[in-house]
């Protein structure tokens, strides 16, 4: 073996003490720290903050837990507001639909009125058959001073009024057609009544 010089073993003397020490200081430190540990927890206003901490860390939990339910209710509510809204925009096409209905079914009555009005109208027409000849005067009497209009002559026409001249037991009647209107006794005619 070779033997180790003076520097040389003075120099391996070194780092031996160097890292005994830091060893030991290692140590030290390490034992320190559970001292302080210990020290800390045995302490009662640190037990006092621990407790502290943990109520609040229960009370936050819990918060958190309720946070979560709100969120989840709030959830389901809002999916329960977007299926109403969804039933109501159906039931909005609906109502338009059965508003569209009623409107053309408002139009279909007025128009079965209308021709009902005018088919009962028709119905209260009365006419004037002249089997041979009567004239049309422009007044109900049968004077020389009465103006003549026309003649009809086994024709057809329109009754649109009717008098009885004062001291006369004879009916005219007032009448229309491609002439005019006029009056004609009702002496030689005869009257259709479509309402009988």
């Amino acid at each position: 073996m070779k033997q180790l010089t003076w520097g040389g073993a003075m120099a391996l003397a070194v780092l031996a003490a160097v890292g005994a020490g830091a060893l030991m200081y290692r140590y030290d430190r390490a034992e320190s720290a559970r001292r302080h540990e210990k020290q800390v927890q045995e302490d009662p206003a640190y037990r006092q903050l621990a407790a502290e901490l943990q109520t609040k860390t229960a009370q936050h939990s819990e918060a958190a837990a309720k946070l979560k339910e709100q969120s989840d209710l709030a959830e389901e509510r809002g999916r329960e507001l977007i299926a109403m809204r969804e039933q109501a925009a159906s039931k909005d096409a609906e109502i338009s639909s059965l508003n569209e209905q009623a409107g053309e079914d408002k139009r279909r009555i007025a128009a079965l009125t209308q021709s009902l009005e005018e088919a009962s109208a028709a119905a209260r027409r009365k006419f004037l058959y002249v089997p041979g000849t009567l004239n049309v005067r422009e007044e109900p009497k049968a004077d020389n001073n009465t103006k003549i209009i026309t003649s009809l002559k086994a024709e057809t026409v329109e009754i649109i009024g009717s008098r009885t001249p004062q001291g006369s037991s004879t009916v005219w009647y007032q009448v229309k057609g491609s002439f005019g209107t006029g009056w004609v006794s009702g002496r030689n005619a005869v009257v259709i009544d479509l309402s009988k």
